[in-house]
């Protein structure tokens, strides 16, 4: 009974971020910075807490400095500022600039200049079936998975690129920084209320060691304070992400056109649904890196038609869920389908695919390599 009532709830909450995105799209309201109220309080709130420890615990010892009691304290809460503080997100490894892939990177400017997205100043390309958009001390960075790309043709390159580059557009990597912060933050705060468990040592299984029944208590109440606030900020922040793809779709919409980008997203489910195919691959005899991974990238169009209808239909058949962040992908191409041709540009034409295409297979060929050189320490 009380699963149907949440069903219904994530039903309801999913058809009004569903229908909220397409206002914001019609009437232009896309480019917050600042997540929900609620969101932004919590979230403000927990990244408060360390700033607020260390702030008494340098208190204390100003106060009352050299009084041992003081001392304890003061430095006591001083550590559990530096331990809970937020750390700021660190540029990726193997991030690389314009100078590497001067190509790609004429293909991304001009995606931004379609969207009015700042200029991406770094790329990451990894193994990957996946792109993302992310920022870094203040840098726009685009990941691009090798998979991803090889198993993609040219318009849906372009819409997952589109799209990607509409997060930036639209300021979601910034809106998402504060509860990102927080759910840091308390992840180091349950990090901390775990010091006192171990593995017992003859059955394997966790335990937890007793300070009291008092410090118990305190115990049990902090972790719950600390797990319903985590949970609060999931899911908010699951509302923001599913309103962010959606709008991101519209993205990549107006940069690939709507055959490209419902391809795109048909291709992602086909992804999934492949994944047994490639288990079984391993590298050949001297084979190069690129070739290895455009076997693997293959699997995704090998799949047989009743094995993709039926990934397809479930995937149709997915209902709305607060419980991820992206929403489910019927609702995603029905969103844009239910976007309106006045509302669009043209697609993009890209002259330099082939050059484009040329620079990139050098870098996929080193990301192969790595590859193939894992399975052969194995």
């Amino acid at each position: 009974m009380i699963e149907k009532r949440i069903q219904k709830l994530n039903q309801k909450i999913g058809e009004g971020i569903y229908l909220s995105a397409l206002q914001d799209f019609a009437s232009g309201r896309t480019s917050r910075e600042r997540p929900g109220a609620l969101l932004w309080g919590l979230s403000a709130l927990v990244v408060a807490c360390p700033y607020v420890f260390a702030a008494l615990g340098a208190g204390l010892l100003f106060v009352d400095f050299p009084n041992l009691l003081t001392l304890v304290f003061g430095g006591a809460f001083l550590g559990l500022g530096w331990m809970l503080r937020p750390r700021k997100p660190q540029l990726p490894v193997g991030a690389v600039g314009r100078d590497s892939l001067p190509e790609t990177f004429a293909l991304l400017d001009a995606i931004s200049a379609q969207l009015d997205a700042p200029k991406v100043s770094k790329v990451v390309l990894d193994n990957q079936f996946n792109a993302y958009a992310a920022e870094a001390r203040n840098t726009p960075i685009v990941g691009i998975g090798a998979l991803l790309w090889l198993a993609s043709d040219r318009p849906q390159r372009l819409a997952v690129l589109g799209h990607e580059l509409g997060h930036l557009a639209h300021r979601d990597t910034r809106r998402i920084a504060l509860p990102d912060r927080a759910l840091m933050v308390l992840n180091a705060w349950q990090k901390f209320l775990d010091m006192d468990h171990y593995v017992d040592a003859h059955t394997g299984v966790l335990e937890r060691e007793s300070n009291g029944i008092f410090a118990d208590l305190f115990s049990a109440a902090l972790r719950g304070i600390v797990d319903t606030l985590t949970w609060a900020i999931l899911k908010l922040s699951f509302a923001e992400s599913q309103k962010a793809e959606y709008l991101a779709d519209a993205s990549g919409l107006r940069v690939a056109g709507r055959q490209a980008s419902l391809a795109a997203l048909d291709l992602l489910v086909r992804i999934d649904a492949s994944g047994a195919l490639r288990s079984g691959i391993l590298p050949r005899q001297g084979e190069a890196g690129f070739d290895f991974l455009s076997r693997l990238a293959a699997t995704v169009d090998q799949l047989p038609p009743d094995q993709a209808a039926r990934a397809l239909a479930a995937h149709s058949a997915e209902k709305l869920s607060l419980d991820t962040t992206h929403p489910p992908t019927a609702y995603r191409q029905a969103f844009i389908n239910g976007l309106p041709e006045a509302l669009l540009e043209s697609p993009l034409e890209i002259a330099n695919w082939t050059a484009i295409e040329v620079e990139l297979k050098a870098h996929f060929e080193k990301i192969g390599r790595r590859e193939i050189a894992a399975f052969e320490v194995q």
